[in-house]
């Protein structure tokens, strides 16, 4: 889907090498990913997502900006728990994931204090997670039937929002949009933020 406003348009122009990078490092299209591949690397997003959404409840509600309003629904957005519940249905089975080398985790999880902390950040953000659940229904065609999973066996999180997918994007978009109108001064800070974001995904898989 196309960006709808300038600050989505610099957002995907300024991001695309880090999020080429992203991709890069994480083998989900790999065609050789079994299950117990696929759990690790659900664990991986896990890390990231889960304090970064924490933090995300945290600044969207101190900076009264409009993903807490109702019809965005910040709070059905989360993925964290959709990734633990992936890893529950997984576990049931007997898939966990492949042990982390300690010393390139530890070193990983010692750099990545609590974050975004700031309104524009948290923007740049919601940017990579939504822009995600788009990319994660690609996955969930190419991913999910070769595994055997579906959506309460371990492909909750690529689902996202199923039928909604669309829908919740476009709403994301417009308050971007609407966001922007009396924010652009702050458009390199919520790029840098986005890219941050990226960052911090190739950091966990490269760990």
């Amino acid at each position: 889907m196309q960006p709808s406003s300038p600050l989505l348009a610099a957002l995907r122009t300024a991001t695309a090498p880090h999020h080429r990078r992203t991709e890069a490092v994480i083998p989900i299209l790999d065609p050789t990913l079994d299950l117990v591949g696929y759990a690790t690397v659900l664990r991986r997003m896990l890390d990231v997502l889960g304090p970064l959404e924490a933090a995300l409840d945290d600044v969207l509600a101190a900076a009264a900006l409009p993903w807490v309003d109702p019809a965005i629904d910040w709070r059905a957005r989360h993925k964290a728990p959709l990734l633990a519940r992936d890893l529950a249905a997984l576990a049931a089975r007997g898939v966990v994931p492949a042990a982390d080398d300690a010393s390139g985790t530890a070193a990983w999880r010692g750099e990545h204090t609590p974050w975004p902390d700031d309104g524009a950040a948290a923007v740049g953000a919601l940017y990579v997670l939504e822009g995600a659940t788009l990319g994660g229904q690609v996955v969930l065609r190419r991913v999910a039937p070769r595994l055997g999973l579906v959506e309460a066996t371990g492909a909750a999180f690529y689902t996202g929002y199923g039928a909604r997918t669309g829908a919740m994007w476009q709403s994301f978009a417009a308050t971007v949009a609407a966001w922007e109108t009396t924010h652009a001064a702050e458009a390199p800070a919520v790029i840098a933020g986005a890219c941050r974001t990226f960052d911090r995904l190739t950091a966990r898989f490269a760990a």
